[in-house]
């Protein structure tokens, strides 16, 4: 057995943890001590600047609770991977964690106010987080550095997100804002290299948070009285070229995503020139890119006019055959309703979308589309096939 003292003062609405010596893989912090209600933990509770090499071998674990503070100011023992916090715990200070970059598993108690400054900075093995429904604030660096953390949803009620929160999340893939948030911070996402969903609960500062982003980016937003806009933004890369004679640099793009981003502003969505540059995406991206781009606009067409409707129309209509392949390979049967109730299948695309889906075993998406095909198509009503 292997043993850690936990350190903690008295105060006046409980106890708060105030720092830990000999560190073991994992921390248990009760609800109570000696009858007390454990309130707080306190900035730099856990903080290491050299966390050890994790022990693969699962030790029993005592915990000795002290009264006072920390008498030295050794981070001996061994990494530290999961850490349980009651949720009699309402408030976490300052880098309370920052810097135990083994920690893999952390329960924030469901009571908990504020995800304060750096307060999981560095923590690079979190790949998963629940963040508890009462947070009313995020503050800045809260997650920097979480390089493996692969999707964060800010829950409703949260009012401020703050500077640089998730910068250098070099795997996050997915984030969701809430309709309650009224304040965001510069840099978010500086650095979040494969972040590619962004899901806005309202419209709030939607072109700074994305315009370090060079990447395909496909982004919700919720507009008032329930409606909704799905976007998808291609990538672009940038360089700076020297015009030598008159000592100026100017910046060269490469890829459509630019232009798409000056249509994203802090104002709002220009959807009249975004819906105009869709000829542009045919040209220069990829299927799989313009068929999307397409299939958002008319999923959800908000402010979208009849003109540009019938555009994208046309152009899933005359590459049903992909379409319907790409969601039948996702087993998105939803998807094929929407292809059947906006009447993109002629009866010859229908059998292959139906053949297709036998082959690939989407007995779900076949039996649809054959129940489609025996209501809208004579010839089809004679025929069988397996399902």
């Amino acid at each position: 057995m292997i043993s850690t003292e936990i350190f903690y003062e008295k105060q006046k609405n409980g106890i708060k943890i105030t720092g830990i010596k000999g560190r073991v893989s994992e921390i248990r912090i009760p609800d109570t001590i000696n009858g007390i209600t454990v309130s707080e933990i306190g900035d730099y509770a856990f903080y290491t600047e050299n966390e050890f090499l994790p022990n693969d071998k699962e030790d029993e674990i005592s915990y000795i609770f002290i009264e006072g503070e920390k008498d030295c100011e050794s981070d001996e023992g061994e990494a530290i991977k999961r850490i349980y916090i009651p949720d009699t715990v309402t408030k976490i200070g300052k880098y309370a964690f920052c810097g135990c970059k083994y920690l893999y598993y952390i329960h924030l108690p469901e009571n908990l106010e504020n995800i304060s400054e750096y307060m999981l900075s560095g923590c690079e093995s979190l790949e998963n987080i629940y963040i508890p429904e009462g947070i009313q604030n995020t503050e800045s660096y809260a997650f920097h550095n979480c390089r493996n953390i692969k999707s964060i949803d800010i829950p409703e009620g949260c009012k401020s997100v703050g500077n640089y929160v998730f910068y250098n999340c070099r795997n996050i893939e997915s984030v969701v804002l809430p309709k309650s948030l009224e304040k965001t911070g510069t840099g978010m996402f500086l650095n979040c290299i494969r972040l590619k969903y962004i899901t806005f609960g309202k419209y709030i500062n939607v072109a700074d948070i994305i315009a370090p982003l060079t990447q395909e980016l496909h982004i919700i937003v919720d507009f008032d009285y329930g409606q909704r806009a799905k976007l998808v933004v291609p990538d672009f890369q940038y360089e700076y070229i020297e015009d030598t004679p008159a000592r100026l640099f100017h910046q060269v793009n490469y890829g459509t995503g630019h232009i798409f981003h000056q249509c994203i502003r802090n104002s709002g969505i220009d959807f009249r020139h975004y819906d105009s540059y869709f000829y542009l995406t045919k040209r220069e991206d990829g299927n799989v890119m313009v068929m999307l781009f397409a299939m958002y606009r008319l999923e959800y067409p908000y402010k979208l006019t009849d003109d540009k409707k019938q555009i994208y129309l046309d152009y899933i209509r005359e590459n049903i055959k992909f379409t319907s392949e790409y969601y039948i390979s996702l087993g998105d049967v939803e998807k094929i309703k929407l292809l059947t109730k906006w009447g993109l299948f002629d009866e010859k695309s229908a059998d292959y979308a139906m053949k297709f889906s036998g082959e690939n075993g989407k007995t779900d998406i076949t039996s649809f589309i054959m129940d489609y095909c025996h209501k809208n198509f004579k010839s089809n009503k004679t025929k069988t096939f397996e399902l």
